[in-house]
């Protein structure tokens, strides 16, 4: 996993000095839970469209998020703002297995629960003035309805770059 974020750090890295305008769609990475490969794709200045797929225990979610940007104040240079909104998950918890300790599966009723769930995402990001990326921040509530009903807190932070 870890070779995963040093790749995508240094293509995105590189990527800075060629480019002083981004599009509607970003990558990058996500640190937290989940941490592994993000992306964005604007609808518009205040609609996107997000998700990330995580390497640690693999995940993947999507969400569609509604921003605000007259919440915080107003930075010297870039754009400072908030987002919300609704999302899906999906986390096999199969994927990461304790290999110094080889049970049986039947041993274990737990190695193999995968959940699925919603999310509400509430968080907040900052976009360069002079180069196409954002960092950002979120806190998560994950209600888990697969294969049993669960309350869970996720959180992360991240950088993407727009192209």
């Amino acid at each position: 996993m870890k070779k995963w974020i040093v790749i995508a750090t240094i293509l995105i890295g590189a990527s800075f000095s060629y480019a002083k305008q981004g599009g509607p769609f970003g990558m990058g990475i996500i640190l937290g839970e989940p941490t592994g490969i993000c992306a964005k794709y604007w609808l518009d200045r205040t609609n996107a469209i997000d998700g990330a797929i995580g390497f640690d225990d693999f995940s993947i979610h999507a969400d569609y998020l509604w921003h605000f940007w007259d919440i915080f104040p107003k930075p010297s240079a870039g754009q400072f703002g908030a987002y919300v909104g609704p999302g899906l998950i999906f986390k096999d918890e199969d994927h990461h297995h304790d290999h110094d300790n080889h049970r049986d599966r039947d041993d274990d009723d737990d190695d193999d629960d995968n959940e699925a769930g919603v999310r509400l995402t509430l968080g907040m990001l900052y976009e360069t003035p002079r180069h196409p990326f954002e960092i950002f921040a979120e806190l998560v509530p994950v209600l888990v309805l697969s294969p049993d009903a669960d309350l869970e807190l996720d959180g992360a932070i991240g950088v993407r770059f727009f192209f």
